[in-house]
């Protein structure tokens, strides 16, 4: 359901939910009103888990080097900030591979980048830099302007 059903269930649970909070203050941030009703597409199809600060992890398939497959001029290597400014980013959820930072769900990841040569990094996303979730796949991609990677997973 819903950021505000899920406070509600957690209020009743007795749970912290400190999280969503922080998620949604994030979530206001964010300047497309399009982007903001598709996030909620995304994570209900995706089960995804948010951060204590209100974000929340996604993943993504680099190279070995931890370069981005497509261009190979993004470094995500643990602890790197990945950004680009949010107006390159393609803002059209009709178009499935365009401009932008890609990340997924990890649904999505067999569909992608499966060589063995291949990484799979776990990041972190602000609502915020949400631009565009692409209809195709379940909502289980995104566009994004900024990332944080976190980890290298298996």
């Amino acid at each position: 359901g819903t950021p505000v059903n899920k406070i509600a269930a957690k209020i009743q649970s007795g749970s912290n939910f400190d999280d969503l909070m922080l998620f949604l203050e994030n979530l206001v941030k964010n300047p497309s009103k399009t982007a903001v009703a598709r996030l909620y597409d995304f994570l209900k199809a995706n089960d995804i888990e948010l951060s204590d600060d209100g974000h929340f992890y996604a993943w993504k398939r680099v190279r070995g080097d931890f370069k981005d497959i497509y261009s190979g001029k993004f470094d995500n290597s643990p602890g790197k900030i990945v950004q680009m400014h949010r107006s390159q980013v393609d803002t059209d959820d009709e178009r499935t591979c365009s401009n932008g930072l890609h990340v997924c769900s990890i649904s999505y990841l067999d569909y992608y980048g499966t060589s063995e040569s291949n990484k799979t990094v776990k990041v972190k996303v602000n609502p915020a830099d949400v631009v565009s979730i692409p209809v195709d796949y379940d909502n289980a991609k995104m566009r994004v302007c900024r990332y944080e990677v976190l980890e290298e997973v298996q």
